[in-house]
């Protein structure tokens, strides 16, 4: 990256709220300058100024939760996430990384299948959706769940390689334990 760009961007976001303190978007913006440059709780400092002017934008939070990951902070990433989908529901992204957040960055790996459910409510094709639960089931080795899904993510995606071989050939991937 060329960061010489991001310095002036935060000395003009910097004087844009000395000027207007009520400037979300130069908080945002800002958080999204020391971001980029490594600077997490600056980061953070700036996007929770811009919550509190803005409360209702999901990317405000969808931003903060990507700071807490990379910050390894998974349960305030999470709950950003949530905020962020709360927010905006139809943003099914914001469930994706939620539930991704779960399965992977948790021990409640059971609540990214709820956050996905969740967003296939929005949207029972959603490639996406359909992709992460089909493989959370197939990692789980649960076949049962794993054929509530699979089916459907391969009406849209009949070629994906691990889905398609445990889809025909079910015993190589569910054994009985």
């Amino acid at each position: 990256k060329d960061f010489k760009t991001i310095e002036p961007a935060i000395k003009d976001n910097l004087q844009i709220i000395k000027e207007n303190p009520e400037n979300d978007s130069a908080y945002y913006s800002l958080g999204q300058s020391f971001f980029s440059l490594g600077g997490f709780d600056d980061a953070i400092k700036a996007f929770n100024e811009a919550i509190k002017i803005a409360p209702d934008k999901d990317y405000y939070y969808a931003f903060l939760a990507k700071v807490y990951a990379a910050k390894k902070d998974y349960p305030q990433a999470r709950e950003a996430y949530a905020k962020a989908s709360e927010i905006n529901p139809d943003k099914l992204d914001h469930y994706l990384k939620l539930a991704w957040l779960y399965y992977f960055r948790s021990n409640e790996e059971g609540k990214s299948y709820d956050v996905l459910k969740k967003g296939l409510e929005k949207a029972p094709n959603d490639k996406d959706l359909l992709f992460e639960i089909t493989r959370y089931y197939l990692y789980d080795k649960s076949k049962e769940e794993f054929f509530k899904y699979a089916p459907l993510y391969m009406k849209i995606d009949p070629e994906f390689p691990a889905i398609k071989d445990a889809f025909h050939n079910p015993d190589k991937y569910f054994t009985k334990s």
